[in-house]
């Protein structure tokens, strides 16, 4: 992938084969997890959506005022 400036910030040129895999179009969010070694994870929100109806699905209720905190859940 190519880093390019965008504005004040920059930006990444994600290849044609991802975008296919991804099914990406303009205007899509996606989630970008960076791992070890400089490598990262593309999701899209469509991705993170079906992966909270399967949450959803499961017959544990959870409180309604329940909320997910990464950084609580990730702290050591």
């Amino acid at each position: 992938m190519r880093i390019f400036k965008f504005g004040d910030g920059l930006g990444v040129c994600i290849p044609q084969a991802i975008v296919d895999e991804l099914g990406l179009k303009e205007g899509d969010d996606i989630a970008v997890r960076v791992g070890t070694d400089r490598n990262f994870e593309l999701t899209t929100a469509d991705a993170r959506s079906k992966a909270f109806e399967r949450i959803k699905a499961f017959k544990l209720q959870l409180p309604p005022d329940w909320v997910f905190d990464r950084d609580d859940a990730n702290s050591r």
